[in-house]
């Protein structure tokens, strides 16, 4: 785990976190999702997958405004190369603003933003989509029983309710349902009831996943299990 270099770490716990926003063509959205960060976060990683609308912009003018500063010359950086070319570049900011040179997908961002939270040295990372449909005050029902160490990942499920799919469109409903299922076949987690499960890694650092908006149950889980 990376050294951590900045001082007047908020921290939660005696642990420090980090959140990594993965972004694509996110125009509408990354603005609102960015100012709702709980002030408990310690930095914000913004990785836009090489968006082709106005994202990089907000995110960039947002990240001024903030004192933030982008990172390497040009704010850009290949997908896979986050942690060998940003390693030393990462600001003593909020919020630090990273761009794709090309587009490689969800995955390709949410890595991105992992590497740069672990050189930075965070206990806790957390992923929040720049879409705008994780409720940010739920982040911090996600966090806590990483930080009280009784788990080692957690997440969110939006789908262990009728109530929270009630907006959801059938055929979404169907998709996640059916993807849900497979991902429980493949990965032997028949405790996961969300396709998204994550990652789990054998490293001091804890990770965090944020809860959806209409999700009320959190779902957790260690790596013993």
């Amino acid at each position: 785990m990376g050294s951590k270099r900045w001082d007047g770490r908020k921290m939660y716990d005696d642990s420090s976190v980090g959140v990594v926003v993965p972004a694509y063509n996110e125009e509408p959205f990354i603005e609102a999702v960015l100012t709702t960060i709980p002030e408990f976060v310690d930095r914000t990683f913004v990785v836009d997958d090489c968006s082709t609308d106005g994202t990089w912009e907000i995110v960039s003018s947002l990240a001024d405004r903030t004192a933030a500063q982008r990172v390497t010359d040009g704010g850009t950086v290949e997908p896979d190369q986050a942690a060998t070319t940003l390693a030393s570049a990462i600001p003593d900011q909020d919020i630090v603003p990273v761009r794709h040179e090309s587009n490689g997908g969800r995955g390709a961002a949410v890595k991105t933003g992992y590497e740069l939270a672990l050189v930075d040295g965070h206990d806790i990372v957390a992923v929040m989509d720049g879409d705008g449909q994780m409720d940010p005050t739920q982040l911090e029902r996600i966090v806590e029983p990483v930080a009280a160490g009784r788990v080692e990942y957690a997440k969110g499920n939006r789908l262990a309710s009728p109530d929270h799919w009630a907006g959801m469109s059938r055929w979404r409903l169907f998709g996640n349902t059916v993807l849900t299922a497979l991902t429980k076949v493949a990965s032997g987690y028949w405790g996961c009831a969300t396709r998204r499960t994550g990652t789990l890694r054998s490293r001091p650092t804890r990770f965090a996943n944020s809860i959806s908006t209409r999700s009320t149950t959190t779902m957790a889980f260690s790596t013993t299990c």
